[in-house]
């Protein structure tokens, strides 16, 4: 049976983030971030509402189910195109 594992490329958070690759790489390496998958490389949706929470409380507060909602969407679109590949 064939496991879906749910998370964001580093490209996808990125984008989300407004950051930088080098960036998304220090927040994994200081726990800020977690990664759901090693190859390919897939970080926990949760971090990164998480982390945008604490940067922004306002937008997780007021609109954190259309977040959550909007990033699955994303996450899916990465495992459709790990797939394809």
């Amino acid at each position: 049976m064939n496991t879906l594992v749910r998370g964001l490329t580093l490209d996808t958070v990125m984008d989300w983030l407004n950051i930088s690759r080098g960036y998304v790489y220090r927040l994994i390496r200081e726990d800020e971030l977690q990664l759901v998958s090693q190859s390919p490389l897939l970080i926990s949706i949760d971090s990164v509402i998480s982390k945008i929470g604490s940067t922004f409380p306002n937008v997780v507060s007021v609109s954190g189910a259309a977040l959550d909602y909007q990033l699955k969407q994303d996450s899916l679109q990465a495992v459709q195109q790990e797939v394809s590949q």
